[in-house]
């Protein structure tokens, strides 16, 4: 299969149960459409009687602003409630869908939110900052729930393009998150020099497990029509390889480097071959641009915290997911 991790990482049922669930009544965009912190953001973009599909073009839109990756404070509430809502519907129902002319404006702005999902992620090693929006170097960092954002991850996923969005925004996020360290810290022998490589390192392996446990789970619902998840995985990869910018040398500009390097290498496999391993990937490019040779100690140690976090983030989202389903605690 295309997009799976390890094996070992599938939990029978599905992450959450609910995943694999069928509904007569297809889910509707009635109850985000009236939510009152949507309604105050869109403004005059609101119209009675407006479709999902128009809805979710402005919704993104009103989400997003000019610049990408920064927003208002009125904005980030926004993402906070979109997120929320889609979360309680999602519990509800039963089921980890949306209308599916939302799945990709919502993905579109939640990679537009790319450093605050990151975290999100990431808080059971950073902690979770609550409910209050920060103000952090001149920007707002919207506060995420992130059980919320695990269920709006998975209800986007139906959505191929939706999800290599998404993909692709957390694997820039990786990207940058790597460049900010150099050889010197990646190979130190003190304690918090390599406790800080691979803290790097193991956050970029957690995302990219919460992303690959989403895209098993879009396995689990295709897996009796061969056909259908083929075609899904092209969808992915093609959203995620668009043609870029050509990749600029390691030492003009580290994150784009190793981001651009990867979607080179993404495209040109075999459709065929599984594609496991991204956060692995990711710090292979990075390490060989260090200057590592193969098979270093420092190289293969961080190759192995990478998959290792992979492993943990993915297991984190279904089990957090599940607990939250059963009622075994408050999300």
């Amino acid at each position: 299969m295309l997009w799976s991790v390890l094996g070992a990482m599938t939990v029978t049922g599905g992450v959450v149960g609910y995943a694999l669930a069928t509904r007569e009544e297809p889910p509707k965009c009635d109850r985000l459409m009236a939510n009152d912190q949507v309604r105050k953001l869109l403004g005059n973009r609101y119209e009675s009687g407006m479709g999902c599909a128009e809805f979710g073009t402005e919704l993104r839109a009103a989400l997003t602003g000019k610049e990408p990756g920064r927003h208002t404070a009125e904005q980030a509430r926004t993402m906070r409630a979109v997120v929320t809502e889609i979360s309680q519907d999602v519990y509800e129902r039963g089921e980890a869908r949306i209308h599916k002319e939302l799945r990709q404006p919502v993905a579109g702005a939640l990679a537009d939110y790319a450093e605050d999902v990151y975290d999100v992620m990431n808080q059971h090693t950073l902690g979770d900052r609550g409910a209050t929006d920060e103000v952090e170097d001149g920007r707002v960092r919207a506060a995420l729930p992130r059980m919320a954002v695990g269920r709006t991850l998975l209800a986007v996923s139906e959505d191929p393009a939706a999800h290599g969005l998404l993909f692709a925004a957390m694997a820039q996020r990786c990207a940058q998150q790597l460049a900010t360290v150099d050889r010197k810290k990646a190979e130190a022998v003190e304690a918090d020099g390599q406790l800080a490589a691979r803290a790097v390192v193991g956050f970029c392996g957690w995302a990219m497990g919460w992303i690959l446990r989403s895209a098993d789970e879009q396995e689990a619902r295709l897996d009796s029509d061969s056909s259908k998840l083929e075609a899904w995985n092209q969808v992915v990869v093609d959203t995620m390889t668009k043609p870029d910018r050509a990749v600029p040398p390691f030492n003009r500009s580290a994150a784009a480097h190793v981001f651009g390097t990867w979607k080179q290498d993404l495209a040109e496999r075999p459709r065929d071959q599984d594609h496991d391993g991204h956060a692995k990937d990711l710090v292979t490019i990075w390490v060989s641009a260090l200057g590592f040779e193969e098979g270093h100690e420092v190289a293969n140690g961080l190759r192995r915290e990478a998959m290792q976090s992979t492993r943990g983030g993915s297991d984190h989202l279904s089990y957090m997911a599940a607990d939250c389903l059963n009622g075994k605690r408050t999300c």
